[in-house]
């Protein structure tokens, strides 16, 4: 196995890596090659010291990747995100990785304000349990989910009209009065 930091040029087979990995596991969408780009020059992720890549026989079968935005304020977090091709789970790759960004993650949390509460999180999509029992092995705990929800385009939105209410095409115009309606609903 070689292991080794992610190179912007490395971006084309860590797409497909990940597509790889949304195929297997049924995910809606399909990652394009210019999104793991943008994810290895995002301000914040130095890829030399926040990034690995595991290369099996020539081909990316792992990757991760540690992103730390200072705060500064309330309280500092890193986040870990990262894969193993679905050929290869269940052989010590995803725990080896998860170990390595759990100790990046320390290493730039302990660069920042002292006084601050620190967190490391990681995401995962709810059907994928191995991932979860792997995160719950190494300390991590559930604290909130998120649902996605999708329609197909095929039929036209129904709208039903409510008394006093005009759904009008957004102008400048409207600028403030959308931010003081915003404000108000929190």
């Amino acid at each position: 196995m070689d292991i080794r930091p992610l190179r912007v040029d490395d971006a084309e087979e860590l797409g497909a890596l990940v597509r790889r990995f949304e195929r297997f596991w049924e995910i809606e969408w399909n990652t394009p090659d210019s999104q793991m780009r943008e994810e290895l020059t995002q301000p914040f992720v130095d890829p030399a010291l926040d990034t690995r890549g595991y290369w099996l026989e020539g081909d990316l079968v792992a990757y991760g990747l540690v992103w730390h935005r200072p705060s500064g304020e309330r309280l500092e977090r890193s986040y870990l995100q990262g894969l193993v091709d679905p050929s290869f789970r269940g052989q010590g790759i995803g725990r080896h990785l998860l170990g390595w960004e759990i100790e990046r993650a320390r290493e730039r949390l302990a660069a920042t304000d002292p006084s601050l509460p620190k967190h490391i999180q990681v995401d995962e999509w709810d059907w994928i349990e191995d991932a979860h029992r792997l995160y719950e092995s190494m300390g991590f705990q559930p604290v909130r989910y998120f649902t996605d929800m999708i329609r197909t385009i095929d039929e036209p939105v129904a709208v039903n009209e409510i008394d006093g209410v005009r759904i009008v095409p957004f102008d400048r115009s409207l600028d403030e009065q959308v931010r003081t309606a915003w404000n108000q609903s929190f």
